[in-house]
């Protein structure tokens, strides 16, 4: 095989734009989950009230993070990321609650049934201003995660 070109069995498919990804595929029976997101860059979670998106039509159900048994964690590094926050966000991307429902539009409308009472906490939008001594401190040990030095040493 070396000197020799060798087509890829797929990339046909993909450049037609005919490669079916895992993403469209649409199985029948399937169920649909949407994530309510925190949507706020640091806050404390007072309250997560599910009851109405419990009761929406075609929900089967509502899960947030006193659903999660065990270790409600994860991370590259180390595994300080919750699955689902309890007690504060710290981005707009945490994820707070997850909607289980028949359909994707079903599901979409239970996550806006969700309320959540949030307290707004300092948030850090520059890395730079995040190592500062008088920066909010947003992880469990500050505000910086790991650190590798690359120097070259001769």
């Amino acid at each position: 095989m070396i000197g020799q070109s060798i087509q890829k069995w797929d990339a046909r498919d993909k450049a037609t734009g005919t490669f079916l990804y895992p993403s469209d595929l649409r199985p029948e029976h399937c169920v649909h989950l949407k994530v309510l997101r925190a949507g706020r860059a640091h806050a404390r979670i007072l309250e997560i009230d599910i009851h109405a998106a419990q009761k929406a039509p075609g929900v089967l159900r509502v899960l947030t993070s006193a659903d999660i048994p065990g270790l409600n964690s994860f991370g590259l590094i180390t595994p300080d990321q919750p699955v689902l926050c309890h007690d504060r966000v710290r981005f707009p991307g945490d994820a707070v609650a997850l909607v289980i429902a028949e359909s994707e539009h079903e599901a979409q409308k239970a996550c806006q049934l969700i309320h959540v009472e949030y307290e707004d906490l300092p948030a850090i939008l520059d890395p730079k201003q995040a190592l500062t001594p008088d920066a909010p401190q947003i992880g469990q040990n500050g505000n910086l995660c790991h650190e590798v030095n690359l120097a070259v040493r001769l």
